[in-house]
């Protein structure tokens, strides 16, 4: 059995980062309850979770839930918390990912026009992070014309949409509307919070970096302009049993049996410049940080480029790139009384 390499996460700049965190709103309609589902999912990845929610979402799951599963405080109304008094902008400004789910229809149409009348919804409007919304709403709110076009308005922003499929509904009806499935909302809040990784560590190096290229403003671009994705990504039980081998604490010298999980993918990258010579620095300097620039609890493999190519639709030159990543999970417990608290990123098995 391979030991465990028990190295802390660093920044970029060698600084000791903390674990990504996702900021979860909670609208109020009855599949709220599967936030619950989703919060622990999460956290079983090694993020972690605070929660807003609307007044509305706790006539249906109350804040005490949620505190007891993420030990933080939750927040509900814009001035109920005394030593914070700009909560807004803290909440706002701390995370990773803002993922509303469930979002009713009344709060994407608030987010689409910038309306800011609670916490949530004003925190909405105040972060840069990446906001995702995953809809739930009886299928003819849904299929309203006014929710479908502030979609469009939404997702013309960058917002990212995570949609479940049609189904039997609440309220007896049958069609599209149903929230996603709780774990397919972690998995690609998962994959957004890799593309965070890969933006981060780009844009520290000069580059500038995006979620996706807006063709139609590709000429107000100069220099390098680099769009960052996740691949395919899958997970497996690490060792038998999850059972990993035994590991010593290097600060307590205790030796311990250790249990967890291994998680594959790929972050992808293209490089637009309007000069190929600008493309093939930017390519240098990208390699450099994807391979040696990312959390060291991230072990990177293989990076492959494609020739760069002209592309016509921007009228720039296009080089993609694909890195092939992986990432151990630990499972964490009190050391005096053994009661398992939940998965951890720390590091990479050695080969």
């Amino acid at each position: 059995m391979g030991e465990i390499d028990l190295t802390k996460m660093r920044n970029a700049d060698g600084r000791a980062s903390s674990a990504p965190l996702v900021l979860l709103g909670v609208t109020g309609c009855i599949a709220a309850y599967k936030s619950c589902e989703i919060l622990r999912g999460l956290q079983k990845a090694g993020v972690r979770v605070k929660v807003v929610m609307t007044e509305h979402g706790t006539h249906f799951v109350d804040p005490v839930t949620f505190r007891a599963l993420t030990h933080e405080k939750v927040a509900v109304g814009l001035f109920d918390d005394p030593s914070d008094p700009i909560h807004h902008i803290s909440l706002a400004q701390e995370c990773d990912v803002f993922l509303i789910a469930p979002c009713t229809a009344n709060v994407m149409a608030k987010v689409a026009c910038g309306i800011a009348d609670d916490l949530l919804s004003t925190t909405a409007l105040a972060t840069t992070a990446t906001l995702a919304i995953a809809p739930a709403a009886n299928v003819h709110m849904y299929e309203a014309a006014a929710t479908q076009e502030n979609m469009a308005t939404l997702r013309r922003r960058g917002v990212r949409f995570i949609e479940g499929g049609a189904g039997y509904l609440a309220c007896g009806d049958v069609g599209r509307g149903r929230l996603a499935d709780p774990a397919v909302i972690v998995r690609e809040t998962l994959g957004l919070l890799a593309e965070r990784v890969g933006l981060d560590a780009l844009r520290g190096a000069g580059i500038q970096a995006m979620e996706a290229f807006p063709e139609k403003q590709a000429m107000a671009y100069s220099g390098v302009v680099a769009a960052v994705g996740v691949g395919a990504a899958s997970g497996k039980t690490a060792g038998f049993c999850h059972y990993l081998g035994e590991m010593k604490d290097p600060e307590t010298q205790a030796v311990r049996e250790r249990y967890g999980k291994e998680l594959f993918g790929q972050i992808t990258v293209e490089l637009r410049a309007n000069r190929a010579a600008d493309c093939e620095r930017g390519c240098e300097t990208a390699t450099e940080v994807l391979l040696g620039g990312l959390p060291e609890g991230v072990r990177t493999g293989e990076l492959t480029w494609e020739a760069i190519c002209w592309e016509k639709t921007t009228g720039m030159f296009l080089r993609r790139g694909v890195l092939e990543c992986r990432a151990l999970f630990l499972a964490e417990s009190a050391v005096e009384s053994g009661e398992f608290l939940d998965f951890r990123l720390k590091g990479v098995m050695s080969e």
